[in-house]
């Protein structure tokens, strides 16, 4: 008997991918594709984000039926993250630390406090999905902050510890001036000056205009 199995991709159809379980591929990889009953699978190569979509085997004998159908997602790698120190507080016996997890298209901040050699986040575990629909995570293990980047295909971390920032802020500023506040007067300073620039070249071009 002579048969034949035709792969057919169905495009938009929400009701088919609600009940078909997803198979997540990295962009631009290959996949191989079981279909019941039948020895051969399918390969399809070089995936791209356009290619997902459901995936449907279908036998043609004399009646044309379902043999198996796979949910294609195929996502790119996530990008990097950066894990940023936004502000160190320090006074005995507590120190305050708030990090910044960076990721290209997102970011999430947190704070950490630490007391007599034990660290606690504010808040807890906290995440944010990207606009690329990844997860972005930033939590505390230990004394070790990590944070991560991911989705069903890839990951990327950063990681830091959050007691050698309070040890170093505390040799660096003997005269227990916080790394938040010399921030804060940075750029209140900072803030001052391009103010006093704009004004001053607002004034130049009023008095130029009068003579």
């Amino acid at each position: 008997m002579i048969f034949s199995v035709i792969l057919v991709l169905l495009w938009g159809v929400e009701a088919a991918q609600s009940s078909v379980p997803p198979v997540f591929v990295q962009k631009g990889k290959d996949v191989l594709l079981d279909v019941n009953d039948v020895p051969d699978k399918f390969h399809l190569f070089n995936l791209q984000e356009t290619d997902s979509g459901v995936y449907t085997a279908r036998l043609t004998v004399d009646n044309d039926f379902i043999l198996v159908q796979h949910n294609i997602i195929v996502q790119d790698v996530v990008s990097p993250v950066v894990l940023k120190v936004n502000c160190v507080s320090n006074s005995s016996p507590s120190c305050n630390v708030t990090l910044t997890c960076s990721a290209a298209d997102s970011h999430i901040s947190s704070t950490f406090r630490c007391v007599n050699q034990k660290c606690d986040q504010d808040g807890g575990t906290q995440s944010k999905i990207t606009n690329s629909s990844a997860a972005l995570e930033v939590h505390l293990t230990n004394v070790t902050v990590s944070c991560k980047h991911s989705n069903q295909v890839s990951s990327t971390e950063d990681m830091m510890d959050i007691k050698r920032l309070c040890a170093q802020n505390t040799g660096s500023h003997s005269s227990s001036i916080s790394f938040c506040l010399v921030k804060i007067v940075v750029f209140s300073v900072g803030l001052f000056l391009m103010v006093s620039a704009l004004i001053g070249v607002h004034l130049f071009d009023k008095l130029k205009k009068q003579k």
